[in-house]
């Protein structure tokens, strides 16, 4: 079942084995760790308190998380959102460059290219906050996604 985890239509068993998917991990691939894609509030609640004793360090570039999420995201913001080829070639180029520089880049190119949303911040409908893996770089403002380490 868990080799299922992390597909697109995959809500109703991110919610009945959350735990198994990944929902509760902060450091799981962030893409579908949200409610709306099935994860359960009781789950998602856990992420921070496995946050905040955390060190306030990126993951490395080449961390399954951060690779799986961005050989992910092309496709699933294509299939949540549609996409124009521009677009889709656009998100490929993103997805590349994020997967080569690792979490640093993320002070570079802050806002995704669809819909404007900050990585750092994750999106409500698709994927947690990209701060969970990169709390150095994104972790400027208190949030309940940073460790207490970073200070901010």
């Amino acid at each position: 079942m868990i080799s299922h985890c992390a597909d697109v239509d995959a809500q109703l068993l991110r919610m009945v084995c959350g735990e198994t998917c990944g929902c509760v991990e902060a450091q799981a691939n962030p893409l579908y760790k949200v409610r709306a894609q099935g994860c359960l509030k009781s789950c998602l609640n856990e992420q921070p308190i496995w946050v905040a004793d955390e060190a306030c360090e990126d993951v490395g570039k080449d961390f399954e998380s951060w690779q799986s999420f961005w050989d992910m995201y092309p496709s699933a913001m294509q299939a949540y959102f549609g996409a124009t080829p521009e677009q889709v070639f656009n998100l490929q180029e993103v997805a590349h460059d994020m997967k080569g520089a690792g979490c640093p880049y993320l002070a570079e190119m802050t806002h995704e290219v669809i819909t404007d949303t900050r990585y750092c911040d994750g999106h409500p409908e698709l994927f947690s906050p990209l701060s969970l893996l990169c709390p150095k770089t994104c972790c400027t403002s208190s949030s309940i996604f940073c460790p207490l380490s970073c200070g901010a």
